[in-house]
């Protein structure tokens, strides 16, 4: 299960939690670590916020209340989540603190990384992203 910050512009028109180039760059991360991007459950946080504004810390904790929600349906085998906002609703911990290490989320074995957005402006993090990508495959912890 991959669950994606909020949506961007480029999202919203496509009507999908990823799209576009950020998108092909997801199936060539799931790819090399072996899974299969259309057995993939792609979802975005479920946050319904004023334009312009800016999340709350309330805001976080009703969003990943949904997102636990979500994973306890979907019951994924492993979870990743892209981006500062999933990581701070679901590991409390900003994606800088929250990356590098496995959590468990509803159970299931969880890494925190950047989103592929991110990782398109700056390329020089895939390294870390890719770290982060062998961390949840692993078998440790």
């Amino acid at each position: 299960m991959l669950l994606s910050d909020l949506p961007g512009p480029e999202e919203a028109g496509a009507g999908r939690p990823i799209a576009g180039p950020a998108w092909i760059l997801t199936e060539r991360m799931l790819q090399a670590i072996q899974i299969d991007p259309a057995s993939a459950y792609v979802a975005s946080l479920s946050c319904f916020l004023s334009p312009g504004s800016r999340i709350t810390r309330e805001d976080l904790a009703r969003c990943g209340e949904l997102a636990r929600e979500q994973v306890r349906l979907a019951k994924p085998e492993r979870l990743i989540l892209f981006g500062d906002a999933p990581a701070r609703a679901l590991t409390g911990l900003p994606l800088g603190e929250a990356r590098g290490r496995i959590h468990h989320v509803e159970g299931v074995r969880t890494i925190a990384t950047f989103h592929p957005r991110w990782l398109l402006q700056r390329p020089s993090d895939k390294a870390l992203a890719w770290r982060d990508l062998l961390l949840l495959m692993s078998e440790d912890n």
